[in-house]
């Protein structure tokens, strides 16, 4: 109101580039032109001018519903390396940008002692003084974190006034330095010292396992009482302890996953901390659901629902990314919000959600079925269409054949009538039937599902090649598309299009070794995972796993990569990478809900593939936990913990019994906890 008080804040410049085309902006602060003290009580403002007032008619705004951020100052852990650098570097409008010259600047290393000087230095509490620092001569100095983590630059020096600090974050390292320049992403900040001591933290965050530091035009000393990066994530309760798996491979794999998860568990969950920042559908859905699993908090997911309300274009279409400023359509992803709403209420028994979206959804549908042709199927072209007040739209699906990523096999077919785009479609007529029936209308339930069959059955008849048995991508001018996907081929099986006498030997021809195929990136298996699943190709699942998520460990990763290459096109903390989490939690701990809400749980352990076992899901009605040792010598076991009052069962795989009942069969009607034995049948 009018008793606020404002002031530009000059000493940030302006004229500055974009860090990329879906984030902010990089920093260059200049502290000589800061008010000196102004976040402190006591400060006099009295000369400030008084703050406007704006009225915001149209705002739209929610209680908030997610968790507070929860920060703390990270420290490095090393010192990558320190060297003489020269004392020019570029401006904001200049060529090369800063962050492209960090990348390639003359280094010269320091002696290995000043190196460990500067680390034990700024780990100390007395701080340390930088020396040998001179107009004609700077210090760079690349900090490792030891795991990819997010947060804002954070220092407190003390120093002349009028020298430079440049500075940038960066997922990996190249020839020994930080590469900080990629896929044309400025990450790059400048900070300009007033004299005497001082502290400053950017303003936006970033996602990085090093930061590169570089001390430029100082005439004379600089001491450092703290130089690191300010952690910031959503305070939500990750146990790092959740799961135990006697594969050590296994456990290093849930663990990565698990901390991707954590670091991306941001205001909203983002797609990557890096480059992007932003809620996509297609990411986020899951992602909220996994979160609710490790944590039992599933806020996040609902926050990003019910977003579709306000955000929902007047026509009925979905923005892809939540939360953004950019203006763009992913047409699968729109579909996706209805395969995660209704994954939002089988896990947490929220129906209200779900009512309060009916008029989204169907709006949404409404889209849809004006665009559903002579066929019966989705068959605009998404290219050519134009819808007012949109800006990029596209089919996705996945990576493969956008030109966005680099892949080693041949790209999806997007041209002419879409059978992926068609399955989505499928697949949110049939989540949206199912959420009808739950919130009691039957009529509208069985209208939409006949809907949903019809369309199936089209599906079937156009897309399935009998010569190859398999789904082509695409049908253009009547002729199927030549090129054959994983893609395609695991939504068939998942929207329950392909029968169930198909299913395996479908999924096993586009596992294959064929080159001609077009693989899932990690996002994909999202789904194939799923549809493995549903055909009982657990051992499959497992070694998939080993093979596609086992070579980014080798390579030192501590959080998943965008694409399995992790090469200079990829982020290397992309949270939708950790579906092996809730494959090893869901398929092989065998947690799942057996009525809306968890009301009842079922479990279907797999100790035929894992030895010992052990892990938590945290579930709206409290923890379920469920452990095995198949160890001859300490006799082998099954062990569950179900919250009082909630019925559940325990399954066994085929070819595993309960030794007091010779079956494969147990049920808590009460819940509660209970260790049984078991053995293997001979």
């Amino acid at each position: 109101d009018e008793t606020w008080r404002a002031l530009p804040a000059e000493a940030w410049d302006r004229d500055v580039s974009r860090r990329s085309d879906a984030v902010g902006w990089t920093e260059y602060y200049d502290a000589r032109r800061e008010p000196v003290g102004w976040e402190l009580p006591d400060f006099d403002d009295a000369h400030w001018p008084a703050a406007t007032v704006v009225p915001h008619d149209e705002a739209t705004l929610f209680p908030r519903m997610v968790p507070l951020m929860r920060e703390n100052l990270e420290w490095p852990v090393e010192i990558i390396g320190a060297w003489w650098v020269g004392p020019d570097s570029p401006g904001p409008n200049d060529t090369p940008e800063l962050t492209e010259f960090l990348d390639i600047e003359p280094l010269q290393a320091v002696p290995d002692e000043l190196r460990q000087e500067l680390l034990a230095g700024i780990d100390s509490p007395k701080g340390y003084q930088v020396e040998g620092l001179t107009a004609d001569r700077g210090l760079a100095i690349t900090l490792d974190l030891g795991v990819e983590l997010v947060g804002q630059f954070d220092f407190d020096i003390e120093a002349p006034q009028g020298g430079r600090i440049d500075m940038a974050a960066a997922e990996l390292l190249r020839e020994g330095r930080p590469w900080c320049f990629r896929k044309g992403c400025k990450y790059g900040n400048r900070y300009t010292t007033r004299g005497g001591r001082q502290r400053w933290r950017s303003h936006y965050y970033h996602g990085a396992r090093y930061l590169h530091i570089v001390l430029r035009g100082f005439d004379g000393p600089v001491t450092i009482h703290r130089l690191g990066l300010w952690r910031r994530e959503a305070e939500m309760n990750w146990d790092p302890f959740g799961c135990e798996f006697s594969d050590d491979r296994l456990q290093g794999i849930w663990e990565i996953g698990q901390h991707t998860l954590q670091v991306g568990s941001q205001e909203v969950h983002v797609d990557c901390p890096t480059r992007e920042q932003a809620a996509y559908w297609g990411d986020a859905c899951w992602i909220g659901l996994w979160t609710g699993w490790h944590t039992g908090d599933f806020s996040h997911l609902k926050h990003l629902l019910l977003s579709a309300e306000p955000g929902q274009y007047p026509d009925g279409q979905l923005s892809a990314s939540v939360f953004s400023s950019q203006d763009q359509i992913l047409f699968d992803y729109t579909l996706i919000f209805l395969w995660g709403l209704a994954a939002y209420c089988e896990h947490t028994g929220d129906l209200g959600v779900a009512q309060h979206l009916a008029p989204t959804v169907e709006r949404m549908l409404a889209w849809h079925r004006e665009r559903v042709g002579d066929s019966g199927l989705l068959d605009f072209d998404h290219m050519a269409l134009t819808v007012a007040s949109h800006g990029y739209q596209r089919v996705f699906i996945d990576h493969p054949g956008l030109g966005w990523h680099n892949f080693d096999h041949p790209g999806l077919d997007r041209d002419g009538t879409n059978a992926a785009l068609n399955m989505f479609y499928l697949g949110a007529l049939q989540s949206w039937a199912g959420l009808l029936a739950r919130m009691g209308d039957a009529d509208q339930a069985q209208a939409v599902g006949d809907e949903a069959s019809t369309l199936a059955a089209t599906i079937e008849g156009t897309f399935y090649d009998c010569d190859r048995g398999v789904y082509a991508d695409g049908l253009v001018d009547g002729v199927l598309s030549n090129q054959i996907s994983q893609q395609t081929n695991a939504l068939a099986v998942l929207t329950s299009v392909c029968p169930t006498e198909r299913r395996r030997e479908l999924l096993e021809r586009v596992l294959s070794d064929d080159p001609e195929l077009c693989r899932c990136s990690p996002y994909f298996w999202i789904y194939m995972f799923e549809a493995m699943a549903m055909t009982g190709m657990h051992p499959e699942m497992l070694a998939a796993i080993h093979e596609l998520w086992g070579p980014m460990i080798d390579a030192d990763a501590t959080t998943w990569w965008e694409c399995f290459g992790g090469d200079d096109r990829d982020s290397l903390c992309h949270p939708w990478s950790s579906a092996p989490n809730y494959v090893l939690m869901r398929h092989m701990l065998g947690i799942a809900p057996a009525a809306a809400g968890f009301a009842e749980v079922e479990v279907r352990p797999r100790p035929d593939l894992i030895d010992h076992a052990v892990g938590t899901v945290r579930t709206v009605r409290g923890d379920v936990t469920v452990g095995w040792n198949t160890d001859e010598e300490m006799s082998p076991y099954v062990a569950a913990l179900l919250p009082d009052g909630v019925p559940g069962s325990i399954t066994l795989p085929d070819g595993w019994i309960f030794d007091a009942t010779g079956e494969g069969h147990v049920s808590l009607p009460d819940g509660g906890n209970g260790k049984w034995a078991i053995r293997e049948q001979e």
